[in-house]
Parts: structure tokens; C-alpha cells; sequence
């Protein structure tokens, strides 16, 4: 490596990873059984993660360094049938496949997922059924195998049938299958335009707000601009490099200017910012920045080098969290999902998280001081990426008895943000109130509710947070 450390891989004589030995000769072992399959994962501080197999090769259970047992039952073509935390049968998790081998069923006892294809395998339908809560998102395809439109319908035990929070979108492509244009209901389209490579070159948000994206020779981006109907001036961003591509220097019109240094690893060593504020980042030989030790429980305690302190449990999960104003706790339950989380101190607030089958968070609880609930949220999903979420509060009455919901729009294919939108289902305005927030790479470019536009950036909505 640059730096004069070196990072060691080793193999077995079938040339399958056995080892890994870090830049302080720490070794991660990776232990096979005579036909390779892995039976024993031990990280660098000695914990050991277990695995076994059926006669077929099937996975039959795991157990991590918490002696955590989680029982595995495949069918006979190898695909995952249940999973269950041993002496929990309460917890066990269930999946179904159609004859092409594609899921068409995933439960546990908070949720049920449910998926149906078309004739060429391509998801058209999927359902989630969550206590309170119960969603359906649509896809619909052209003749090239392009999605053009999807449909969302998330409705909560409170609302009649027609009461329902709907998104519609739809997509536009040209002859090369670039995506030209996205729709989100029956507002403006977004309008993308591209270069002779393909790079985004504009971004037409509505008729009085264009965003435009230049790159360096390099691929690049060199500068965003963000151009009003009516207006001499833009907003833009400008990016600096060095010659091994590092971002050396961020230029913001509206923000001020961001500076960055790195070390012969592209570590960044110092950073300043817009206020003259500037931090420095020191590393060991593993790159890490913290102090490590291990106390008498097996927990690997973090330290900082401003003040923070972590203190890990045995299988890494982070259980503690404190620095000079907070002390916060993590707890995780048997799949290894955060489960539960509370900050001591004045409001004392506990929040809990439940999952889907798929590994998705579904819920989160807030409980106050007095071990009420005090909110509950709600979350939809698109595959991996977040869709919508609704908020609901039980304690509320009268006026502050409404659904509050956001539905995630994300450039196709992509978890970055494009829109944000807002609904509320409010008792004074049976039909609910909108606003759609596009983003600016980065930037909330606009918000329109009413047909009032506003301006907010991230530099706002910080404050008003």
C-alpha cells in the first residue's frame, strides 16, 4: 500500500478466501469444511460465527458470537423456506416461491409481503400487510421491458376505503431507452436531458426552475446550476480536484466553500468549512480513528478523538453511545436488526423498530417518560428503497389527530432522492393537503403546495428543524 503497510488475502488449495490479514497483522479466519462450504467465520478480535449444512449442502442453522441459534429449512432445490431464533417459534419467518424460483410470499408476525410477475417474470404487483397499515405498489411495463408507470396505495386502519394515500408515476424514454421524463400524479414532469455519453447534462424541474450539470474531462461532475425562469442569476456549486480524483474543493454560490486534504491512502486528513471551522482526522494503520480496547465482558469499547465513545457487544453490534451531553443505547434482536433505542436524559423518549421478513424496517414506536405511545411510523417499500411512510399518533385528539405520510420519489434505478412528497389526511381538509419538494442533487430545490412556491435548501430546513 502507499503508506508502506500491506493487506494480506489468503486461499486453500481449491483457491477459496480462508484469511485476511489487516495492516496490524490481525487475521480474520474464514474456516472450511473438505467440500468448501464455510462452517466458521472468526473476526479479528476472536469471535467466531458458526454454520451448518444439511447432507444436500443446505444451510440447516447459524449461531453468532452471542450463541444466538438461528435454525435455517431450505426445500430441495437449496431456496430458504423458514428461519426461526431457536425456542422462538413465535419469530419464525416464512417464504414461498413460484415454479420459476422467484418469491412470491415472505412472513413474519408483524408482516406479509406478497409479490405476483407477469408471463416474462417482471414484478407487477406487490403487496404489504402490516398491523394498521396495508400497501399495494403497481409496475407497469412497455413492449422494451421499460417500467412507465407505478402506482402506490398506502392506507392506514383510520381511513375509509377512498380515503386512501396515492402516488402515480410515470416514465418517458427516448429512442436510446434514456429516461427523458418522470411524472409524479398530475404535476409537471421532470425533464432530463443528456450528453453524447450519456451523462445528465439538464434537469427541468417546471417551467421556472432548470437545473444544469457540467463534468470534467474525467467523467466528473464539475458543476451543478440551479436557473430560474425570469432571473439573471444561478445558484451553482463548483467541484475541484486533485490528480488522483480526490474532491479537493467544494464551491457552493449560496453555502460558501468547503476544503478537503487527504493522505497517500485518499484518507481525508483535514477538512474546513464555509464558517472557517476546521477539523483534522488522525488514523491508526487500519485507517480507523478511534482508540480500542476490550473490557472484562468481551465488549470492545471506542474512543474518539472527539470524546465519543462507542462500546460494542461481542457479535460488533453497537449497544452504548456516549459523549459529554448524551448517553444513548442500542439493543438488537435475534436476526441482528436494531430493535430498540433510548437517549437518557430529560425527555427519556424509547423508540422500538420492527421488520419485515426481507430485512426491511416496517415500524418505529415512540414512547414517552410515562411509557405511553406517542407515535408510531409506518414504512413502505420499493424493493430496497424507502416509498412512503405514514405517521400516526394514538394520544392526539381533535386537530392533531391526523396521518401525516411522505411518499420517496428516486431517479430511476437509483436510491438518490429526486422528490419528496408530503400528505397530509387532516380532520379540517377531508381531501388533504400536498406539496411536492424536488431536489437539486443535494439540494430541496423548491416547494409547491396550493400552487404557493417557496424556496427552502438544506441550510433551512436545518432550522426549522
Amino acid at each position: 500500500m502507499p503508506d508502506g503497510n500491506s493487506l494480506q488475502y489468503h486461499y486453500n488449495t481449491e483457491e477459496q478466501l480462508i484469511g485476511v490479514t489487516n495492516q496490524r497483522g490481525e487475521r480474520w479466519q474464514l474456516n472450511r469444511d473438505a467440500v468448501g462450504r464455510l462452517i466458521e467465520e472468526r473476526d479479528y478480535w476472536g469471535k467466531a460465527r458458526s454454520y451448518h449444512y444439511d447432507e444436500a449442502g443446505y444451510l440447516t442453522q447459524s449461531l453468532n458470537p452471542l450463541g444466538q441459534l438461528l435454525a435455517v429449512t431450505c426445500d430441495k432445490m437449496g431456496r430458504i423456506v423458514s428461519k426461526a431464533p431457536q425456542g422462538q417459534p413465535e419469530k419464525t419467518e416464512t417464504y414461498a416461491y413460484n415454479k420459476r424460483g422467484q418469491l412470491i410470499l415472505a412472513k413474519n408476525q408483524y408482516s406479509e409481503v406478497t409479490r405476483q410477475y407477469n408471463q416474462v417474470g417482471m414484478l407487477i404487483l406487490e403487496n404489504q400487510q402490516q398491523q394498521d397499515v396495508t400497501a399495494r405498489l403497481e409496475y407497469v411495463y412497455n413492449l422494451s421491458g421499460q417500467l412507465t408507470e407505478q402506482y402506490h396505495q398506502l392506507r392506514h386502519r383510520t381511513q375509509a376505503e377512498g380515503m386512501a394515500f396515492k402516488q402515480a408515476l410515470r416514465f418517458e424514454y427516448n429512442e436510446l431507452g434514456q429516461l427523458i421524463r418522470q411524472q409524479v400524479d398530475d404535476h409537471a414532469p421532470i425533464e432530463f436531458g443528456f450528453d453524447e455519453i450519456g451523462r445528465l447534462t439538464s434537469q427541468k424541474q417546471s417551467e421556472a426552475v432548470t437545473s444544469t450539470f457540467e463534468y470534467t474531462k474525467a467523467g466528473q461532475l464539475k458543476r451543478q446550476s440551479l436557473h430560474r425562469s425570469g432571473s439573471t442569476h444561478s445558484d451553482s456549486i463548483d467541484y475541484h480536484y486533485d490528480v488522483s480524483g480526490n474532491l479537493v474543493m467544494r464551491s457552493d454560490s449560496r453555502g460558501g466553500t468547503d476544503r478537503y486534504f487527504y493522505d497517500v491512502l485518499g484518507q481525508i486528513t483535514r477538512h474546513s468549512n464555509p464558517m472557517g471551522e476546521i477539523h483534522d482526522y488522525v488514523y491508526n494503520a487500519n485507517g480507523d480513528r478511534f482508540v480500542e480496547k476490550e473490557n472484562p465482558e468481551g465488549q470492545r469499547e471506542l474512543t474518539f478523538n472527539d470524546g465519543m465513545q462507542y462500546r460494542l457487544n461481542q457479535a460488533g453490534q453497537l449497544i452504548v453511545r456516549e459523549d459529554g451531553e448524551r448517553s444513548d443505547r442500542l439493543e438488537w434482536d435475534e436476526n441482528e436488526c436494531l430493535s430498540g433505542f433510548y437517549r437518557t436524559g430529560e425527555r427519556g423518549e424509547r423508540y422500538q423498530y420492527h421488520y419485515d421478513a426481507l430485512r426491511r424496517r416496517i415500524r418505529k414506536t415512540c414512547i414517552d417518560m410515562r411509557d405511553r405511545v406517542e407515535k408510531i411510523t409506518y414504512f413502505i417499500w420499493d424493493g430496497d428503497a424507502l416509498t412512503a411512510e405514514v405517521s400516526f399518533s394514538p394520544v392526539a385528539t381533535g386537530a392533531n389527530a391526523k396521518l401525516d405520510s411522505r411518499f420517496f420519489v428516486y431517479y430511476l434505478n437509483s436510491f438518490e432522492p429526486l422528490v419528496l412528497q408530503c400528505r397530509i389526511n387532516h380532520p379540517i381538509s377531508p381531501l388533504g393537503l400536498t406539496s411536492v419538494v424536488p431536489f437539486n442533487r443535494g439540494r430541496l430545490a423548491s416547494i409547491c403546495s396550493k400552487g404557493i412556491t417557496s424556496r427552502m435548501d438544506s441550510r433551512e430546513r436545518k432550522a426549522r428543524s
